[in-house]
């Protein structure tokens, strides 16, 4: 039986000049909101995999949560979402 692996997936804040509107989807952000990098380490080094908003994380064929999922599906891994230098990652930030 093959040994199930796990991927880390990382997440951050980030300013991005203070942006107001999410670079991926183009929506403005609403007060207290945030754009957020999806990253993994490759070999010890952060590489940015995307950006994103709360309003875009889902978006069908095209958010993360969708990617993400469309991966696991032929490698038959599984993610575990951690965030950056141990922050703190919201509540709708989950693939569940």
């Amino acid at each position: 039986m093959a040994k199930q692996r796990i991927h880390n997936e990382y997440f951050r804040t980030v300013s991005l000049g203070k942006r107001k509107s999410c670079p991926s989807c183009g929506q403005k952000l609403l007060p207290g909101e945030s754009v957020w990098s999806w990253g993994e380490y490759l070999r010890g080094v952060w590489g940015t995999v995307d950006y994103f908003c709360k309003m875009c994380f889902d978006i069908p064929y095209r958010g993360v949560k969708q990617r993400l999922s469309a991966h696991s599906g032929p490698c038959g891994c599984t993610f575990e979402l951690k965030g950056y230098q141990g922050e703190k990652l919201p509540v709708w930030l989950t693939l569940g």
